[in-house]
This record gives C-alpha cells, sequence and structure tokens, in this order.
C-alpha cells in the first residue's frame, strides 16, 4: 500500500485549502478515500445508522497534481483503493499558513505510527534553499469489510432541479435570516423561482431568485420546499469555493437538500437532509 501526492500550482495549492477548509468546518474528523483517479474527502455523519453521507468532494488527479502514485489494498483488482481516517482539523490548521507555499506534498508513512505526512515547501529570502515544513497526522487505515459504509449516496428521484444562485449570495442572505430564526426553508419551482425564507411569530421574511435555469428532465413535481437547520447551511456557506463553474440545487421536497458544485477538475457534493418544523 503507496500514497505520494504534490501539488505545485498556486491555484491548486488555494484550491485544496478551501476543500479542506470547507470539510474541516463540517467535522473534526473525515474519510480520505484514494483511487487511482482521485482523492474523495467523505464526511459522514456518525449519529446515523447506516452512516450518511454529508459531504463528498473529488480532487481529480490530473488536475490537482504534478506527481501522484498510489497502490491500494490490492491492486490486482477493484479493490485498489485506500480509505482512511484522519482529523481534517489538523490539516486545515497546517494549511492555514502556507499561502505562499511554494509545493505541498503528501504521502503515506508509517514510522512509529501509521500518518499521513505532510511536507510543505516555503519560499525563504535568508536561505538559498527553500525552507521545508514536515507535519505528520496520525491515520486509522480502514479495512476493506467496512469501505461500503463510505459510499456516496445513491441518485433519488428529485422534486426540482434548479441552478443555484452563487453561492456568495445565498450565504449573504442566510447570514441575515439566521438572526431571525433557526431553521430556513428553501423552495423552488420548475418555472425557475428560487427563494430563501423564515417563518416567525412576529414576521415573515424570504428572498427570490427568478428566471434560474431549470433541469425539467430531472424534476418530478411542479415545485418543492425543505425546511433546513440554519446552522448547518451556514457551515455549508462558509467555503470559498471559487467560482464554481456549475452550482445546481436538487430538492426532495421534506426530505433533503442536495447542492452540486463543479469547477474543472473538482466536485462537490452537500447533502442537507430537513428537519422537523416545531
Amino acid at each position: 500500500m503507496r500514497f505520494r501526492a504534490k501539488i505545485v500550482d498556486n491555484t491548486c495549492i488555494k484550491q485544496f485549502l478551501n476543500i479542506v477548509t470547507v470539510v474541516s468546518k463540517l467535522s473534526k474528523s473525515c474519510i480520505l478515500r484514494i483511487t487511482g483517479d482521485c482523492l474523495v474527502f467523505i464526511v459522514p455523519d456518525e449519529n446515523t445508522i447506516p452512516r450518511r453521507t454529508v459531504l463528498w468532494a473529488v480532487l481529480e488527479q490530473n488536475g490537482f497534481f504534478e506527481h501522484y502514485d498510489m497502490v491500494g489494498v490490492n491492486a490486482a483488482d477493484a479493490n485498489n483503493e485506500i480509505f482512511l481516517e484522519f482529523n481534517i482539523s489538523l490539516l486545515a490548521s497546517i494549511l492555514s499558513n502556507v499561502k505562499v507555499a511554494r509545493s505541498i506534498k503528501m504521502k503515506l508513512t508509517h514510522k512509529t505510527f501509521p500518518a499521513l505526512t505532510v511536507e510543505i515547501e516555503l519560499p525563504s529570502q535568508n536561505y538559498a534553499e527553500n525552507q521545508v515544513c514536515v507535519h505528520e497526522i496520525p491515520i486509522t487505515v480502514l479495512p476493506l469489510q467496512i469501505w461500503r459504509e463510505y459510499k456516496q449516496p445513491d441518485i433519488v428521484e428529485y422534486d426540482v432541479v434548479i441552478e443555484s444562485p452563487p453561492l456568495r449570495k445565498v450565504k449573504n442572505i442566510v447570514d441575515k435570516l439566521k438572526q431571525l430564526s433557526d431553521k430556513i426553508t428553501i423552495s423552488a419551482t420548475n418555472t425557475g423561482l428560487f427563494s430563501l425564507g423564515v417563518n416567525t411569530i412576529p414576521c415573515t421574511v424570504k428572498t427570490l431568485f427568478r428566471n434560474l435555469s431549470v433541469d425539467h428532465s430531472n424534476c418530478s413535481k411542479s415545485s418543492a420546499n425543505a425546511l433546513v437547520e440554519t446552522k448547518r447551511l451556514a457551515q455549508f456557506l462558509t467555503c470559498e469555493l471559487m467560482h464554481a463553474g456549475k452550482e445546481i440545487c436538487y430538492i426532495v421536497s421534506g426530505n433533503l437538500i442536495h447542492w452540486y458544485l463543479e469547477q474543472k477538475t473538482l466536485q462537490l457534493h452537500y447533502y442537507l437532509t430537513t428537519t422537523l418544523d416545531d
């Protein structure tokens, strides 16, 4: 079992930091799935049985890494993958101070304990050579028998599939609405209307976005709405996911909000289940 990867492009380094930050906002611990084609950051909900996936972020190796080499549990078959669990907040803390990094190297090591070793090359004005900071993050390698617990959620029949308003605008609205209520209603119609609103005893507040694109081929109903926890939505919206080329919101009434973001070789799925009304 082996894994080594190196990022040198400045944009990719920033993008990688953004993804790690997003994941760390949602959970201290995460699952990293390493395949021959990509890295997948997985955040499961530990309070559900079986575990429900909250976030699924895919980083394609040919778009992020200058060097990428891995050998999985069994290189001869479909199990040529590695699943490991580690404290993502440690990685976020390490990367938060390296915005000027020249490169980031990651590899699996086992000196005194299994670890994800991160080597960060930093420019130096006082030395002829660059400085290298090395960090070792303890990991747990997950056995093949439990991999199925960390699979991507199955595709369901969505009520409405609509283009998402820009997430920065959504974030600004949610930041204001969370002062009024701990729950937000997200609604959409197959005519391109998207809304965010709260309903409290003293007032009802709603923000509308019109003329958004709709995927009619995947819409099973004319409208859909879901009540979600403001805090959990706000946690996701803290991400600075660069201007995603594609932002789509999938809604199953009274059940699920699925946000999908895509930018070149990055795909991010965020699954937000509904909450009960008071």
